[in-house]
């Protein structure tokens, strides 16, 4: 879903403080009236619901969401049949997936099995915790309109967006400790995304990965794409290009140390799989991204 499709869904009204491919902050999604075609989003949103109801079906699960209460829709849901009663205030955040994957990092795995195996939609805040998720939006939107430009500004607005993710991992951590589900084929997908997470080599196969489950590439294609709506090939993919930003950002190693340490057969073929999936080099990438 891009920006044009994004803002025609959410409304006439739709009210961005910020917005990029990756990022977006929004207190007005209040008109999205739900007449739309069912929509298929390529990025993750998370409502916080300050006052009134929401109403949403995901995948064609109804969902309700109250007052101190957050959705969480991610990437490749179909959304559809939006409603909000009259006095609906929220605060909401949309992300890449490549982006909470970066954010996130060594806390990927507790958002990925919370998300994508637990299938949790709505998350329960706390008396105790309800006013984090509004100040650190009311942090954000403090730093992305101070009208002074300083080297940081960009940096510290990231950080805050990491600090609300990993506030909202820690709530969902605490809620899949007090489930206790029986064993299910999300097992399975379980396993398949702690392997990913722990592997410090991730260029691998999805034979290699099946071997490893004791499983068929097929059957472990089918459990991603049930779970996730992705494939496991996709879903490795992803892991190893944040990998790649990883190292192309915020190291100093070489193209052949990188291609070594990633599990690519030289620096040849390396600079190849970079320069298909982002559109550049590897070093055009890092001198990109550089401050």
């Amino acid at each position: 879903m891009n920006n044009e499709v994004m803002a025609q869904a959410l409304g006439s009204e739709y009210e961005v403080m910020y917005d990029t491919s990756d990022i977006a902050f929004t207190d007005n999604i209040k008109n999205f009236t739900g007449k739309l075609e069912p929509l298929k989003m390529d990025r993750t949103v998370m409502i916080f619901c300050i006052v009134g109801q929401m109403q949403v079906d995901v995948n064609d699960v109804t969902i309700r969401v109250e007052r101190g209460q957050m959705l969480i829709c991610p990437s490749n849901s179909y959304v559809s049949n939006v409603l909000f009663s009259s006095d609906f205030e929220c605060k909401a955040l949309i992300m890449s997936p490549h982006t909470i994957l970066a954010f996130l990092h060594d806390q990927a795995s507790i958002w990925n099995q919370a998300i994508y195996v637990k299938n949790i939609r709505v998350v329960e805040f706390g008396q105790e915790d309800r006013p984090y998720y509004e100040k650190f939006y009311d942090l954000a939107k403090l730093v992305y309109n101070d009208p002074r430009k300083f080297i940081f500004k960009e940096r510290t607005f990231h950080w805050i967006c990491y600090g609300l993710l990993s506030w909202t991992c820690g709530i969902l951590e605490n809620m899949m400790q007090a489930e206790h589900t029986a064993l299910s084929q999300n097992s399975y997908f379980e396993k398949f995304l702690d392997l990913l997470d722990k592997e410090e080599v991730k260029y691998h196969s999805v034979q290699y990965y099946a071997d490893k489950l004791c499983i068929t590439s097929k059957y472990l294609s089918m459990l991603c794409r049930t779970s996730s709506g992705k494939t496991a090939s996709e879903w490795i993919r992803d892991y190893v290009m944040e990998d790649i930003r990883y190292y192309l950002k915020g190291t100093r190693c070489s193209m052949k140390e990188i291609a070594n340490r990633l599990g690519f057969p030289n620096a040849s073929f390396f600079g190849k799989f970079v320069k298909d999936r982002f559109g550049m080099s590897p070093l055009a990438y890092r001198r990109s991204v550089k401050l």
